[in-house]
């Protein structure tokens, strides 16, 4: 694809992820701040990540190589490891911030994996219909 694919997925990606952001923050007023602390923290771990990527793979689609497959591996490993250290510290410092972190860790990433398998999908069945294939 075109940089401008990339511009345009970080966009709507961002766009997305202050929306859930929205939602997390307003679920979270009044709560303790440990648990919030932790919900930003899980949120902005699984958000930034699947911004960067996601703007990474729509730049590499459609080229020739294995680029694309190394992005898609490189966001899966940078999440996952994130995912790992939020969890595992927010564990020991007690019920609150593990409770906290999941909750950011599930409002950063469920909403901004989703808009990506849908930036993805419309842009693979409009490739499809452009080359003229059919189901």
């Amino acid at each position: 694809m075109t940089r401008g694919s990339s511009v345009k997925f970080a966009g709507g990606a961002s766009l997305t992820a202050a929306v859930a952001g929205g939602v997390l923050f307003a679920c979270l007023r009044g709560t303790a701040v440990d648990t919030s602390t932790w919900a930003t923290a899980g949120f902005l771990a699984m958000a930034i990540p699947t911004i960067a990527t996601g703007a990474w793979l729509a730049h590499e689609q459609g080229r020739a190589g294995a680029s694309f497959v190394v992005a898609l591996g490189s966001g899966l490993v940078l999440r996952a490891g994130l995912l790992a250290v939020v969890v595992a510290v927010a564990a020991r410092r007690g019920d609150p911030s593990l409770r906290g972190a999941l909750y950011g860790l599930a409002l950063g990433f469920v909403p901004a994996i989703a808009f990506e398998l849908i930036w993805f999908a419309r842009r693979a069945h409009g490739a499809r219909a452009a080359a003229g294939w059919s189901r």
